[in-house]
């Protein structure tokens, strides 16, 4: 049997896809089929029986595996009322902002002796990892919002949550840090050095390259680095570790060091560099895949992506069933595969003999890695980018350069003057790497958004159409005009339904409860009114605008102004904000009470607590509850926050999904936000859920 790994790794994951669609309770039947399916295989093929066996074992284990850690999940949310509580736990993740707050991951237990992971956010409080924190509060059950899904917490094994109401009961530093936590705390003081030396931008983009921490990058340059499609080398993994393994391998063998010696050597600096990177799914799935690499000198024989890659994703799965719903894993996945499985395949018989030659065979190279990780791309992110295997041919060996000379910095303590002048060099890199990426990103062929539906659509459609191509005409260069065909088809369908709807006036309603932010979209011109007191609008509303195409927001209204509120639309958007309501603290905006505007046809009332839209015939009121007076009848009425009076009547209902029941001539749908209301110019509507894409 070849590749044993393969038909055990690989059913392994189907398996794990299978169970987290198919409900625990479905058990049975969900076994039934995929052992009837096994049985049809049998029959049609006798002579496959080694590998249909060993397939299904792995598929059905999976399923037991997935549904068994469902249970038990299940069984933890139940065993934790939502009432005040205590929990004691040590840090293992930091996210700090540019505000007072710091939000925080704990693994301990609850005053009940529940074992968990919670998060919670704590107000002036400077904690470091491996810190053991006691707080007081009532616990949540994590939940899913337009940002993230409920799908994304299970991956990372969070299931509670703390509000800002959490109160600090106690703290202290353990007396003898364990190996985690000193490596963590280097990478703190290596961190901190490095934002010394260096602007905040290119300072961040460096930490985020090294360390895998690029939670100081602002928005706007992280969505240009994606767009560009090098996002990737702020995800540590194969990449860096690669680099690593290249730098060690060739000092070992100027000291002719023993095969069995390189191993033990790369073995122990992997496990140190996962442990420095955050240990991410990413960086622990390269880690493994360049173990066994690297074994296979120790064993003689001979390395192969395939069956390593089954392998990590096999441990990985086992190691936690709820992976499958995280968009690092496939993402890192799926990139291992396009760079060691279908690009060699693609270009190997492609001839290098001279230099120009050689750029092709990069840029085909590129273009396959680059249609492996497009359907992750398409499911778990806001946009995809068109160009990105031109802009890694590029942009990413500068962005080697700079790493290289961050790693050099970092490992003579990032201080001193021959440090400095190290990451000087660097920040001269980035800056050319975010310049370039900041025009070119603007352009808006260079990407598309994912939030109709219709890219995913024609991604799904013309994967499919790849492989019958490759399967029936078994010709590489066939198959790869193919892909560059559907790229393109995916590029333009879009852009042409964007133009015929560019006179339609959409109105998207974000946020979670009583945190409601409102844009307005028409073409690619926006405009925000932010009503809450939250500090998440900017990130909504960013999401929102990235997958549906439209370029940035123009103007920003908020109602309750906070400096984390102007920080992070300032970074999303360096939009033009305006206050909507008197405050003295923000002198250098502009500050009125209400603003009243022409959007493209739409007379936009704006107050604090009150957003009144009249297009054409139709009038649309966003309001709080408790706030809509007697006289105010529109057609669309969107309560956000909780109604405590009856609806009023109106002559449109909105319809979220099939389950929401349809009575003519009732009431509107309130009580939920993260919809859209598009108003077309003939004076017709049309009403979707937005739903998170991870």
């Amino acid at each position: 049997m070849k590749r044993p790994a393969l038909y055990i790794g690989v059913p392994f994951i189907a398996g794990l896809i299978i169970s987290a669609i198919v409900v625990r309770q479905l058990w049975a039947i969900a076994c039934g089929v995929v052992t009837l399916t096994a049985g049809a295989i049998l029959l049609w093929r006798r002579d496959l029986w080694k590998y249909v066996l060993l397939s299904t074992l792995s598929c059905l284990t999976a399923c037991c595996v997935y549904w068994y850690a469902d249970f038990e999940a299940e069984n933890l949310m139940k065993s934790i009322p939502e009432e005040k509580s205590t929990f004691t736990g040590k840090i293992i993740n930091v996210s700090e902002s540019d505000s007072n707050w710091t939000a925080y991951t704990l693994d301990g237990s609850f005053d009940s002796g529940v074992k968990a992971k919670v998060t919670v956010s704590l107000e002036y409080m400077k904690f470091l990892y491996g810190d053991i924190l006691t707080i007081e509060g009532t616990p949540a059950r994590t939940k899913g919002n337009y940002l993230y899904n409920e799908e994304y917490y299970r991956s990372e094994g969070i299931f509670f949550t703390y509000g800002f109401d959490a109160e600090l009961k106690e703290y202290y530093t353990p007396e003898k840090p364990d190996l985690r936590t000193i490596i963590r705390r280097w990478r703190n003081t290596m961190t901190e050095r490095i934002h010394d030396s260096m602007e905040r931008e290119t300072a961040s983009m460096l930490t985020g390259m090294l360390f895998g921490d690029k939670s100081g990058l602002s928005g706007k340059s992280k969505s240009a680095l994606y767009r560009m499609g090098i996002g990737h080398i702020m995800a540590v993994s194969g990449l860096h570790l690669d680099f690593l393994a290249v730098i060690v391998a060739w000092i070992l063998g100027r000291l002719n060091a023993d095969r069995r010696v390189k191993f033990g050597v790369l073995g122990i600096l992997c496990l140190l560099f996962v442990i420095c990177a955050g240990e991410t799914v990413s960086v622990r799935r390269a880690c493994i895949m360049v173990l066994i690499g690297q074994s296979a000198g120790v064993f003689f024989r001979t390395p192969d992506s395939p069956t390593s890659l089954s392998i990590a994703m096999l441990i990985l799965g086992i190691e936690n069933p709820f992976i499958i719903h995280s968009a690092s894993f496939w993402l890192s996945c799926s990139g291992a595969m396009g760079i060691g499985m279908i690009a060699p395949y693609m270009t190997k018989n492609l001839k290098e003999q001279t230099p120009i030659r050689s750029i092709f065979a990069k840029v085909i190279s590129g273009f396959w890695v680059f249609m492996a990780v497009l359907p992750a791309s398409a499911v778990y992110f806001n946009e995809i980018s068109l160009i990105a295997p031109l802009s890694n041919l590029i942009l990413t060996p500068l962005c080697m350069i700079a790493m290289g000379l961050g790693v050099t910095a970092v490992l003579i303590g990032a201080k001193g003057k021959f440090a400095e002048w190290l990451l000087l060099s660097a920040e001269v890199i980035e800056k050319w790497v975010l310049g370039i990426s900041g025009k070119i990103s603007e352009l808006s062929w260079t990407h598309t958004g994912t939030g109709s539906g219709k890219v995913i659509f024609l991604i799904t459609t013309g994967i499919i159409l790849i492989c019958l191509c490759h399967m029936m005409g078994k010709s590489r260069k066939l198959t790869t005009i193919t892909a560059i065909i559907t790229v393109i088809v995916t590029a333009v369908i879009p852009a042409i339904f964007h133009a015929y709807e560019y006179e339609d006036l959409r109105i998207a309603i974000l946020g979670s409860g009583k945190n409601c932010t409102i844009v307005l979209t028409n073409g690619d011109e926006s405009v925000i009114f932010d009503m809450s007191s939250s500090s998440q609008g900017a990130s909504y509303a960013s999401a929102y605008l990235a997958r549906e195409g439209a370029r940035t927001a123009q103007e920003v209204y908020l109602s309750h102004p906070t400096r984390m509120n102007i920080q992070r639309y300032s970074q999303y958007f360096e939009p033009e904000i305006c206050i909507l309501k008197e405050t003295a603290l923000f002198g250098e905006y502009r500050k009125m009470t209400h603003k009243e505007m022409l959007f493209h046809g739409a007379k936009v009332t704006a107050e604090p607590e009150k957003l009144l839209i009249e297009y054409g015939e139709i009038e649309y009121l966003c309001t709080k509850s408790g706030l809509l007076e007697d006289d105010d009848q529109p057609e669309i009425l969107t309560i956000f926050g909780y109604s405590e009076k009856p609806l009023t009547e109106s002559g449109i209902m909105i319809i979220l999904d099939e389950s929401t029941p349809y009575i003519e001539d009732s009431h509107t749908y309130i009580g939920e936000n993260n919809l859209e209301i598009t108003i077309r110019t003939d004076g017709k509507s049309r009403v979707r859920r937005l739903y998170a894409s991870t």
